[in-house]
């Protein structure tokens, strides 16, 4: 769930607090980390793509980044959990529908 209501980053950085570092965190978000990591590794490239937002720290962009990768990590085995609870429902729900059919063959 993400965390909306605050106005401050939900991770911990010693960039910023406050309103500064929740607009950094927008932006950071409304580019996305596939965007933001492509963009930084463009930097040193030989014809360099300059990052949207200059004012934004390095250190806050990759604690964001590292917040980012922690959560997608995070959703990965809540999603991967319960793809095998429907797996073990449907599994126990055909043991028993076959139980079922072998009983009433009796």
């Amino acid at each position: 769930m993400r965390r909306t209501m605050s106005k401050r980053p939900p991770f911990e950085n010693r960039w910023t607090s406050g309103k500064v570092g929740w607009r950094w965190y927008q932006e950071l978000e409304a580019l996305g980390a596939d965007d933001v990591r492509l963009r930084i590794a463009l930097q040193d490239a030989p014809v360099a793509v300059a990052f949207p937002y200059p004012e934004i720290p390095a250190g806050f962009v990759r604690d964001w980044l590292r917040y980012r990768a922690a959560t997608e990590r995070r959703e990965r085995a809540q999603a991967l959990g319960m793809g095998t609870l429907a797996t073990a429902i449907t599994a126990a729900a055909a043991a028993a529908l076959g139980a079922a059919v072998v009983l009433a063959a009796l």
